[in-house]
Order: structure tokens, then sequence, then C-alpha cells
């Protein structure tokens, strides 16, 4: 006979261990729309999507993801969508906030200099973690062993929003001579850490250009914790904090093509000025003054 096992939000280990998921807005895009899947069985999509989300986090299936041999903990749907948006966007600077064992450093910077040779890589973390990932787990191949390592990735160890790290990477994006900068936040997702470090860096991001704020889906997965009335708040309550005080950034949902992403709503585009020399929103806002 085959063994089953049944899969419930209820089961993922993390943040608040075996909470009930209780009725967090879905933000998936299409979430609503009915799927059919034939002998008369109907879903809609958001049972799709956010049972994915389930499924990815009981199974833990990210701990064994390697790229090259190394640890990359990224979905693959959202590594691609990531690989395309640089390769059609062509940042020649990411800052990664967020480095755990640095393959997903090493996964980026091989698709920049693919397009520039001179693109760099500035990833930042509070701890070094090269040689055994955050969840306890060792690479079959280490990042820094990469040629790129050190020269088109340039790995800092230190809390972003400290400022010896801002004045490190103010000088390396001198250095590199950066006219156009992709923010990956990708660090520590409590709130008040995600809302710091956008505010720290949204700077650096010229009109036109790119914020990406990752696992927006906490709050769902882990709602007593991240939720809107959770204990910690997470990126998503971040990421609307974060566009209140600076309506120059929007949402811009185009690279949530595959509908499954755990980053919804986490694109952030940094509006073009208008003619008037001011994004359109916040004319808007100084009108209402």
């Amino acid at each position: 006979s085959t063994s089953r096992c049944a899969f419930a939000a209820s089961n993922i280990s993390g943040p608040g261990d075996h909470q009930e998921v209780h009725n967090e807005e879905s933000i998936f895009m299409f979430a609503n729309e009915q799927v059919h899947l034939g002998n008369g069985r109907n879903v809609v999509a958001d049972d799709i999507l956010f049972g994915y989300d389930v499924l990815y986090e009981t199974t833990k299936v990210f701990k064994r993801q390697r790229w090259k041999g190394m640890i990359v903990e990224q979905d693959p749907l959202d590594a691609w969508a990531i690989q395309e948006f640089l390769w059609n966007e062509k940042p020649d600077v990411m800052i990664e906030l967020g480095t755990n064992a640095g393959g997903s450093a090493v996964f980026f910077a091989e698709i920049m200099v693919a397009y520039n040779s001179e693109a760099h890589v500035i990833t930042i973390d509070p701890f070094d973690r090269i040689a055994v990932g955050r969840m306890g787990e060792r690479p079959q191949v280490l990042a820094s062993s990469s040629p790129l390592w050190g020269s088109t990735i340039r790995h800092i160890i230190g809390y972003p929003d400290a400022p010896e790290v801002l004045t490190l990477v103010e000088g390396l994006l001198h250095e590199f001579n950066a006219s156009h900068v992709f923010v990956n936040e990708d660090s520590d997702h409590q709130k008040k850490h995600v809302l710091t470090n956008l505010l720290a860096y949204q700077r650096f991001v010229r009109p036109g250009g790119w914020i990406l704020i990752q696992d927006t889906k906490m709050s769902r997965l882990f709602p007593q914790i991240y939720g809107q009335s959770g204990t910690l708040q997470g990126p998503l309550q971040a990421q609307r904090e974060f566009l209140r005080r600076h309506p120059e950034f929007q949402v811009d949902r185009r690279y949530e093509f595959f509908m499954y992403t755990q980053h919804a709503q986490g694109w952030l585009r940094k509006r073009l000025p208008t003619k008037y020399g001011l994004p359109h929103a916040t004319r808007m806002q100084r009108r209402e003054r």
C-alpha cells in the first residue's frame, strides 16, 4: 500500500510552531480565479498557490537546494523571476541584504556579469555563514571558492543599517561608479529590521530602479508572529509602512508572472519624475497639505 501524509499549515515548524493559520488576506495574483481540474473538481487558485507555500515550508525542501553545490534557499520560481529581472533591467550593482551561505550572491553575480562584465553584488550579513548555512546545512561547494568572490562579489559582515556598513557600501558604490542599483532585501524578516533597511537603502535607487522585499509570505504562514496582529509583524507590514513614507515607490507586479511567489507585492519600483519634476503621488500629497 502507498503511505500518505497530510500536510497542513499547522504542521509548519518555525516561528510560532504548530499554530493555526487564520484568514490573513491572500496577496497572490489571480488568487480568486477558479481552476477546473476535471471530473467535477474545482478549486480556487489560492488553494493551489498557498498549498504549495505550506508544502514548501513543511517539507523544508529549501534545505536541500543547491546551485553548483552551493546553498541557495530561493524558491526556484522566484530565482528564475529574479534572473529574468536582472537580464531585462540590467542593474550594475545589486545590494543583497542577507547573505546566508552566499550561493545566491554567486547565482545573481553570474547572471549580471553575463550582461555587464563590470557589474557587482554587494552582499551583507551580520554573520559569516559561508561554511555553515543558517539552518546548519553545509554546502558541497563554498560560495567563497567562486572566482567572482572578492572581485565581482563583495562580502560585508555587519548589520546593514550600521553606520560603518553604510559607509563601506557608499565607498563601494563610488568605486564602482554605480548608476543603477537594485536593492534585494532578504534579511531578518521582522518588520522593524526590514523597514529600517528599506529606509536606509532606498536612497541608492534611482528613478525607475527597483527594490525587492523578500518573503512577504511570512505574514500568512506565521500570522501569530509576522501577521498584521502578530507580535513582530513581518516584511509585508514593513512594505506597507515604507510605501506610506515613500510614495515615490509603488508596487509593480510584472515579475510575479509565475503567479506563485514567496515575495508577492514585494517588487517596488521608484516612480519616474513627471514633467512637473515630482512623482505623481508626491505632487498629489503636497496639494492636499
